[in-house]
């Protein structure tokens, strides 16, 4: 069973991503905010982390992909950022806080889709 973590403050890109990603052998998570995509990166061990990078609350997603990749229980996961920000210096700081793709919105759920299984087969 592949587990796939979703952390993004709006409910309508949560939902979108699950119907998107859903599917056979594969279990969807969410998270509403960086401090529980830690949370729940640790204790479920995702393969796949889909991150936006501006949420509400104490870190943003930039923070918690740090802090994702910094602990050894959850350092493995791979981190997709989601984000509106489009800029060359935000694709940067996402690469450089551990994530392993940047994915701009509004995007398109079967490119999506593709990296994610890019990745998994990279494991």
């Amino acid at each position: 069973m592949i587990k796939i973590l979703i952390a993004d403050d709006h409910f309508e890109i949560r939902e979108l991503l699950k119907d998107t990603l859903e599917g056979e052998n594969r279990e969807i998570h969410f998270a509403e905010n960086g401090s529980k995509a830690v949370k729940m990166a640790r204790e479920q061990k995702p393969e796949i982390i889909i991150m936006d990078i501006m949420m509400p609350g104490r870190i943003n997603g930039l923070e918690a992909a740090q802090q994702i990749k910094s602990d050894d229980l959850s350092k493995d996961s791979r981190i997709i950022i989601l984000s509106a920000k489009g800029k060359d210096r935000d694709k940067i700081n996402a690469l450089e806080a551990g994530a392993s793709a940047y994915i701009e919105k509004p995007f398109s759920p079967a490119d999506l889709a593709e990296k994610i299984d890019s990745l998994l087969s990279d494991r």
